[in-house]
């Protein structure tokens, strides 16, 4: 939301009110062992990025350009 990315228990039953990690423009997003992937399409007309957070400390893992309006992030 706004950029920004929460986390919450299942039992929990009220919204969080400050982001885990912040400053996000992602166009599509997945979890993946507690790796958090985006892509950012950017301009969509110049190269996109690829960008991987790890959930248990929320760091920067890696950044890597990728193609024109990335659109998804698929695991084998």
């Amino acid at each position: 939301m706004n950029g920004e990315v929460y986390s919450m228990n299942n039992s929990e039953t009220t919204l969080p009110t400050s982001a885990d990690i912040s400053g996000l423009n992602f166009y599509e997003m997945t979890v993946n062992n507690g790796t958090l992937y985006g892509v950012d399409a950017g301009d969509f007309m110049s190269n996109g990025t690829l960008i991987s957070y790890d959930l248990s400390t929320n760091s920067l893992i890696n950044s890597a350009e990728v193609n024109i309006i990335p659109g998804g992030i698929y695991f084998n």
